[in-house]
């Protein structure tokens, strides 16, 4: 019924008037409405594009500021302008000696991406024990484990698209970042990414529900490792037919 008063209004506007309608559900106005309007697709800024305007705001104030630095604030507004500028103007309260990534990451709670790089080199390797370490080293220093569980299936998502792509594709990451991912997914098969990525994402629908979420987090990390070293069960259909042994399995 409001729809149905709105759009006689909008049928008969006022010249003085302009009616500016801004909405997240477009699927529930009217198509008797939408066709009276100008249609417009906000999107969110990409990392890129604020940091960018945060180097301005460095060359203007007369900072030193690192590039990882402020692509962790540029990451941590979400594609908010506003918020960047807050998050900013925080940092440089609080940055003496110059904007740091490790001050930038104290301050604003970002967990350092070497965990991630630190965790899949585990998994490369098969080292559970440093596996579990990452974890306890993320508790100890106070970290955020959703947040940990959030940027892990990022850090998975990365990997698999520079295993498939040979590249980071649609990530606004510092080139060495790229680069670390680019030879990061050289130790994988993109079954395995595909396998550990789906494990990880499990694990991110339910770690705000469980009671315990350091122990479920340990649990996905094991259950990483075996993900990285079992064999694809196609891949053991096609060796059985070719007449070869799968490599490790029994005769």
């Amino acid at each position: 019924p409001a729809f149905n008063a709105l759009l006689k209004t909008l049928e008969e506007p006022p010249a003085h008037v302009v009616f500016v309608f801004a909405t997240t559900e477009l699927n529930k106005v009217p198509d008797t409405i939408l066709s009276r309007c100008q249609r417009y697709n906000f999107r969110r800024i990409s990392t890129k594009e604020i940091v960018e305007e945060l180097r301005k705001i460095v060359k203007q104030q007369q900072l030193k500021a690192d590039e990882e630095a402020l692509f962790l604030i540029g990451r941590k507004a979400g594609g908010a302008m506003r918020d960047a500028l807050s998050l900013m103007d925080q940092v440089i309260s609080f940055s003496e000696n110059g904007i740091r990534p490790e001050g930038v990451r104290s301050l604003l709670g970002v967990v350092p991406r070497d965990l991630y790089f630190g965790l899949t080199d585990a998994i490369a390797r098969g080292d559970g024990a440093a596996g579990l370490q990452i974890v306890h080293d993320l508790v100890k220093e106070g970290g955020d484990i959703g947040e940990f569980v959030e940027g892990l299936v990022e850090h998975f998502r990365h990997l698999l698209v520079a295993c498939v792509e040979g590249s980071v594709i649609g990530a606004d990451l510092p080139e060495s970042d790229l680069q670390r991912y680019r030879e990061a997914a050289q130790s994988f098969l993109e079954q395995d990414l595909l396998r550990m990525l789906n494990t990880v994402a499990d694990l991110e629908l339910n770690v705000g529900r469980v009671g315990d979420p350091r122990f479920w987090l340990e649990l996905t990390v094991m259950k990483l490792m075996k993900a990285a070293s079992t064999v694809d069960l196609q891949t053991v259909i096609d060796q059985l037919g070719g007449g070869a042994a799968p490599t490790g399995g029994r005769p």
